[in-house]
């Protein structure tokens, strides 16, 4: 099994680093912006981003870039999952918004757009035991009965409640280990991304 650490150390393998996609984008619409830009022919969201405010001079620098990913991580957390949770948006769903969302996330970590901290600095410090120990937990089992009892237990019952798990505890099988567990890696990585 892969933690969240070793997959993100895996993710810049992806990116073509040869050439930039560049972006001009607005501060008061940063994410609609954005989904327009990703829209058009040319848009590569393999290719690192090159960002610059409209209106304002290019820098070289990645100043653009983190504050880009800083302010719409912030306007992802508060019109997206403002408790954590997603919204309940039809609209939101249908203008894939949540997809965007998630490429912005990962090209925020892929990119060094999460400030100038270093992905190994961050991740350690601030993994939440309580979500780690039921990962843990639930991927340890080797049986389909140790699996159902260790869905039954209190604080893994909660854990799994809180992330919006819905399944049926003492149907769950060995083949289920992994979509019990992902919700869960996924909680652990949204209290880590400083928005």
């Amino acid at each position: 099994m892969l933690w969240l650490k070793e997959v993100v150390k895996t993710l810049p393998q992806n990116l073509d680093s040869g050439k930039k996609t560049r972006i001009s984008i607005t501060r008061k619409c940063m994410f609609q912006d954005y989904i327009e830009e990703r829209k058009k022919k040319w848009f590569n969201s393999r290719q690192p981003l090159k960002v610059t405010f409209s209106g304002e001079p290019a820098i070289e620098d990645g100043g653009p870039l983190r504050e880009f990913f800083t302010e719409v991580l912030k306007h992802i957390q508060q019109h997206l999952f403002p408790d954590g949770m997603p919204v309940n948006s039809m609209a939101a769903l249908a203008n894939n918004e949540f997809t965007v969302a998630g490429e912005l996330m990962a090209a925020s970590v892929v990119q060094d757009g999460i400030g100038s901290v270093s992905i190994d600095d961050w991740i350690p410090k601030a993994c939440n035991e309580k979500y780690k120990g039921a990962i843990e937990e639930v991927r340890s089992c080797s049986t389909d009965e140790e699996l159902r009892q260790v869905l039954m237990k209190d604080d893994i019952l909660d854990i799994l409640s809180f992330v919006g798990y819905r399944g049926g505890s003492s149907k769950e099988t060995m083949s289920s280990k992994e979509s019990i567990s992902r919700p869960n890696a996924m909680t652990e990585f949204q209290t880590i991304i400083p928005m």
